[in-house]
């Protein structure tokens, strides 16, 4: 749903998790009080997206040219522990990587 280009299916969309968003977003909002709403709410949708894409395994079966020749693994979770990553990877995009 989060990607459908429907006008009707994102307002259902959004008319089911905004209330939730909401809590999120003043919960960021008083985690990072430097930083002004247009910036938070890049930052939040931007971690939408990241995650959307993890959870769809959307990259999972792409092999980068860049990589060719180094070891893969079918399992995401087996690289190194890909959800802690992705929880640093966002923390560092949220806490230090919103500077205007």
């Amino acid at each position: 749903m989060l990607f459908d280009p429907s006008p009707r299916i994102r307002q259902l969309f959004a008319d089911q998790v905004d209330p939730v968003e909401g809590r999120y977003l003043d919960a960021l909002c008083d985690a990072l009080p430097e930083q002004d709403t247009d910036t938070i709410l890049f930052g939040y949708t931007s971690m939408l997206a990241l995650l959307a894409a993890q959870q769809a395994a959307t990259f999972a079966e792409v092999r980068w040219r860049h990589s060719a020749g180094r070891p893969h693994s079918s399992d995401p979770d087996s690289r190194g522990g890909a959800g802690e990553r992705l929880i640093a990877f966002l923390t560092a995009g949220l806490t230090h990587g919103l500077a205007k």
